[in-house]
C-alpha cells in the first residue's frame, strides 16, 4: 500500500517546457514534424498531470493525499499562466526562471526548501507513475537522495530528502549537461559530498522516433485493449492519433 512518508507535506515537481512547436522536442520533430512533436509534449504533460493527481494517488490508497503539493516547473516564464489554464486544479506552476538544467533544479529546491521530502521529473517520460514517486519518497526515508536513471546516461527524477534542503548545488556542480555522464557525475558529487543515494529502475525518455515507437510497442503489449478507461490506453489512442 502506498503511504505518507514525512511529517512535513512532501512535494512533487514537473519540469516542462511549454508546448511552442520548434521549441520542444525538436529531434522528434525531424521526423514526425515540429507540430506533431509539440503535441506530443503535451500529451505527455497533460497524461502526467493525470496520472500523478490527486484522484491517482486516491485510488491507490484509497484517500484523497489533500496534503500533497503538485506543481509543474515551467519555461519560458511568460507561458506559465497558458500552461496553467491547461492543467487540473490540483496543480499549481512555478517559473524555472533562467540558466542551465543545474541552475533550474538548484532554484527550484531551494525555493522549496521548508516543504518535507522533493521529488522532481521531467516530462519526456510519460509512463511515471505513483507507484514510482512511492518509491521514490520510501527511498529518501532511508537516504539522503534519490536518482532515477535514463538510458541515455541522464535521469529522469531526482529527489531530496526532507534534511538535505541546502545540499542540492553539490549534486548539480560540474555537470556537463544533456550527455551520456550527467547520471554518473551525479552520483560522483553525491559521494564527494557524503550524501547517500537510492537508485530507482532505469527507464526510457522519449525524445527520437526509436524511444516513440519504444514506447508505442511498449504499451501495446501491456494495456489491456478492452480497459478503455486506464490512462494508459487513452495515451496510446492519442499517440497513435497524433501521428495519422
Amino acid at each position: 500500500m502506498l503511504t505518507q512518508h514525512h511529517s512535513a507535506a512532501p512535494l512533487l515537481g514537473v519540469m516542462a517546457k511549454y508546448w511552442t512547436p520548434g521549441r520542444v522536442k525538436t529531434r522528434l520533430g525531424q521526423t514526425i514534424g515540429i507540430e506533431k512533436s509539440a503535441q506530443m509534449h503535451r500529451l505527455f504533460c497533460l497524461h502526467l498531470a493525470q496520472t500523478l493527481g490527486t484522484t491517482a494517488w486516491a485510488d491507490a490508497v484509497n484517500l484523497v493525499s489533500a496534503d500533497w503539493q503538485r506543481q509543474f516547473v515551467v519555461a519560458p516564464d511568460a507561458d506559465c499562466e497558458r500552461f496553467q489554464r491547461e492543467l487540473p486544479a490540483d496543480w499549481i506552476v512555478a517559473s524555472q526562471g533562467d540558466g542551465d538544467l543545474g541552475d533550474r533544479i538548484n532554484r527550484w529546491f531551494k525555493s522549496t526548501a521548508t516543504k518535507g521530502h522533493r521529488v522532481l521529473i521531467g516530462a519526456d517520460c510519460p509512463l511515471i507513475d505513483v507507484t514510482l514517486i512511492d518509491q521514490a519518497l520510501r527511498a529518501l526515508d532511508q537516504q539522503d537522495v534519490v536518482l532515477g536513471p535514463a538510458q541515455d546516461g541522464g535521469y529522469y527524477l531526482i529527489g531530496i530528502s526532507g534534511t538535505n534542503s541546502s545540499r542540492i548545488e553539490q549534486l548539480t556542480q560540474s555537470i556537463t549537461w544533456s550527455t551520456e555522464t550527467v547520471y554518473q557525475d551525479t552520483c560522483r558529487n553525491a559521494e564527494h559530498a557524503g550524501l547517500s543515494v537510492a537508485t530507482l529502475p532505469i527507464k526510457q525518455d522519449v525524445d527520437t522516433i526509436d524511444e516513440l515507437n519504444a514506447l508505442i510497442i511498449q504499451l501495446k503489449r501491456h494495456v489491456a485493449p478492452l480497459d478503455l478507461n486506464h490512462p494508459n490506453t487513452r495515451l496510446l489512442a492519442e499517440m497513435e492519433a497524433i501521428l495519422s
